[in-house]
């Protein structure tokens, strides 16, 4: 059986700090992936709009708000947009945040446990290697440009060693309970020895009555002859 202070050393050999919350924007990459078909294609309508009507401006300065107006559209989903993974419940929140004024609908926040996440990542691109970027599968869903995916590794390890630590604990608990249980019936075998209780001297049985049957029975029947002492004047 171990001793309490074995149990108190294993506890503290299983215990594991908890790394810090994961909060990480997107890469940049995706700022700059997302706003470049903007961007081209714009560029494109700019180019076919001088080439036909070159006398005619306002649709030039159009195409160039649309542009502008599009990519700070990219540029604020960039920068509201967190992904976060608390070490304490291991839930990876994906946030879509809403915005009517430029025609951002959002969606509820997508949540997943950090277990279903497949921390096992393609092989990186170039571009991916020069932003230094991965991509995640989150169940069916694919996330690209995730940064610090090491990271949400350490998180992933914190929340197994968690369920190394509960199942330790369970352990020791089962260990505790035993001692426990062992030391109480010692406990109460020694009592059972020690404090034995005394068997009762019972009372003497009461005599029988003596009958006056008995008293002549056990009585000296017949007188008692005293014999006589002899005359002083004979003697003399």
């Amino acid at each position: 059986m171990k001793s309490s202070e074995e149990l108190l050393s294993q506890w503290d050999h299983d215990k594991t700090g908890a790394p810090k919350p994961y909060i990480q924007r997107r890469s940049i990459k995706q700022l700059l992936a997302s706003s470049a078909a903007a961007v081209v294609a714009v560029g494109l309508g700019l180019v076919t709009i001088l080439l036909i009507w070159q006398d005619i401006r306002w649709p030039i300065w159009c195409i160039l708000a649309l542009m502008l107006f599009w990519v700070y559209r990219e540029a604020w989903q960039w920068a509201n947009n967190y992904i976060t993974c608390d070490p304490h419940d291991g839930n990876l929140c994906i946030q879509e945040k809403a915005n009517i004024w430029l025609l951002v609908l959002g969606s509820p926040d997508d949540t997943e446990s950090i277990e279903n996440v497949n921390l096992d990542t393609p092989t990186r691109t170039p571009l991916d290697y020069l932003f230094k970027t991965v991509t995640l599968y989150v169940g069916t869903k694919r996330l690209p440009n995730i940064m610090d995916v090491d990271h949400l590794l350490k998180i992933k390890q914190y929340r197994t060693s968690l369920e190394q630590q509960q199942k330790t604990l369970s352990l020791l608990s089962f260990e505790t309970s035993v001692a426990i249980l062992a030391a109480l019936e010692r406990i109460e075998g020694r009592l059972a020895t020690g404090l034995a209780p005394v068997q009762p001297i019972s009372p003497p049985l009461p005599l029988p009555p003596v009958s006056q049957s008995d008293l002549d029975t056990h009585s000296p029947t017949g007188e008692i002859e005293v014999p006589e002492l002899p005359d002083n004047d004979e003697t003399s």
